[in-house]
C-alpha cells in the first residue's frame, strides 16, 4: 500500500536534486516507522522522513536515506532530530494527517515536543 523505504528514498533524493519541495500524506500519524496492528500495514514515520531528507541534502547516498526511512530505533532517531540543522524544512514542507494530537503526542513521547500541547 505504501512505498518501500527504497522507493521513497529514490523519490526524496531525486526531488531534492531537482530542488522541488514536497508534501507527503497517508499514514503519517507517528514520528517513527511502525506497523499498524489492525491493518498490518507498515507506515513511514514523519520524523524518519525529516532526518532522511536532511541526509539527502547532505549528499548521503540512496541506501543511507533508505536506511533512515526504515529505522525504528526511537532513541537514535530522536537524537538525529535533536542535532539536526533543520535544513530538511526547506524541502519537506508539510505532511497530511487525520489528527493533530497523534503527531504531537508521538513527538512528546520522544522528548521533542512539550507534553500536553497536542
Amino acid at each position: 500500500m505504501f512505498p518501500t523505504p527504497e522507493q521513497l528514498a529514490a523519490v526524496l533524493t531525486q526531488t531534492i536534486a531537482a530542488s522541488v519541495p514536497f508534501k507527503l500524506t497517508a499514514g503519517l500519524h507517528e514520528a517513527i516507522r511502525y506497523t499498524n496492528p489492525v491493518t498490518g500495514f507498515t507506515h513511514h514515520g514523519f520524523l524518519n522522513i525529516a532526518v532522511a531528507t536532511e541526509a539527502a541534502l547532505r549528499g548521503e547516498d540512496v541506501e543511507r536515506v533508505a536506511a533512515l526511512l526504515a529505522a525504528t530505533d526511537p532513541t537514535a532517531l530522536a537524537e538525529l532530530a535533536r542535532t539536526s540543522a533543520g535544513t530538511w524544512r526547506k524541502f519537506f514542507i508539510s505532511f497530511g494527517t487525520c489528527s493533530v494530537a497523534e503527531p504531537a503526542e508521538s513527538l512528546a513521547g520522544l522528548g521533542l515536543f512539550p507534553p500536553g500541547l497536542g
